[in-house]
């Protein structure tokens, strides 16, 4: 249905007696509009969107590969960190 800022609604209709309802209640309100049918091709568009999606899953998987390579001296403040954590909450545990 094209609107005054030019943007259009697309509607897909299962058989046409949807369409005829949809039309006759439209000219109830007045409002003016245009049927124009609208055909897409979806092949050409998957593809080059699945080639484009694999490239940039590959890189997001490099990226949280490398990001997950946990160094010695990551791990060992890491571990330090939580074991303090625990200490911190067994004492909290034994003041209560």
């Amino acid at each position: 249905m094209p609107d005054p800022n030019g943007t259009a609604v697309v509607m897909k209709f299962a058989n046409i007696l949807g369409l005829e309802q949809y039309l006759y209640s439209m000219t109830l309100h007045t409002n003016s509009f245009e049927i124009v049918p609208v055909q897409l091709n979806i092949k050409h568009v998957r593809k080059a969107s699945e080639q484009k999606s694999k490239c940039v899953k590959d890189r997001e998987y490099l990226q949280k590969k490398r990001l997950l390579v946990e160094t010695e001296g990551d791990k060992q403040a890491r571990l330090k960190k939580a074991s303090e954590y625990k200490k911190r909450k067994q004492s909290e545990e034994t003041d209560s």
